[in-house]
């Protein structure tokens, strides 16, 4: 079994901050809904038309979830079995009837989505470093953003700590999100780096940390493109068929 994590909503308390914002603010209009929407359709149907299935995505929310809020994510994992809410108050445990001595876990951003590949080849790699204690990156990644109603812009660029699929494979109890701060992992731990297209960022203008703007290593010029070009080039890049129609607009 292949475990992913995604850490949803879960601030120490209901005043506390989660990425620059207070849960009050996490679930108030239109973060909430622009947010949901592009898990609902981006990060899901990545994981839905996977190559292998034989894996579960751990959603993690803080227990003060309100109720309105948690009908819609209990609706989701009735739609998509491999999806299991974690309703916690604050610590991202992986659940005791998940746990393995040799146990393979990544975590992706709950707006963010993943190569239609991406879980076969956690399973190969499971396979062939049985005895290893490793992280493993797939630093290749698309960035995609809505900046009109039918036009795109894109870019590939590589991140070798990138939080879209990062993942630890290892005989010593700990996951993914136990490493501590992702972006310096490949300093703490030994990393294995793996070809092909890692996960696909969307730019939806709330998170200031993800940009068109930031400098990566082997970035490409930016390209715009409608929602049909859009759509062929992420099937050429091995993604599922997405509703790209459900991203926000952003101020290029």
């Amino acid at each position: 079994m292949i475990i992913g994590m995604v850490r949803y909503a879960i601030p120490n308390s209901f005043t506390n901050t989660n990425n620059s914002r207070s849960l009050v603010q996490l679930y108030e209009e239109p973060y909430f809904s622009d947010r949901f929407n592009i898990f609902r359709n981006i990060t899901l149907p990545s994981f839905a038309q996977q190559t292998s299935q034989d894996f579960v995505l751990c959603v993690y929310h803080t227990n003060l979830i309100p109720d309105d809020k948690k009908v819609l994510f209990d609706n989701l994992a009735k739609q998509y079995p491999f999806m299991r809410n974690v309703y916690t108050t604050g610590q991202m445990d992986i659940p005791d009837d998940l746990k393995e001595p040799h146990m393979l876990t990544f975590r992706i951003d709950n707006d963010d989505g993943m190569a239609l590949d991406f879980v076969e080849k956690m399973h190969d790699i499971k396979k062939s470093y049985k005895n290893y204690n490793l992280t493993i990156s797939m630093p290749q990644m698309r960035k995609i953003a809505k900046i009109d109603n039918d036009l795109y812009q894109t870019l590939t660029s590589e991140f070798i700590s990138n939080s879209m699929g990062l993942a630890y494979l290892g005989n010593d109890g700990r996951s993914i999100m136990n490493l501590g701060n992702h972006t310096k992992v490949a300093y703490s731990t030994p990393m294995l780096f793996v070809a092909g297209n890692g996960g696909l960022q969307v730019i939806n203008g709330y998170n200031v940390a993800n940009g068109f703007n930031k400098i990566y290593k082997n970035q490409t010029p930016d390209v715009f493109l409608n929602k049909q070009e859009m759509e062929n080039l992420l099937a050429g890049d091995g993604y599922a068929k997405l509703d790209l129609s459900c991203l926000p607009i952003i101020n290029k």
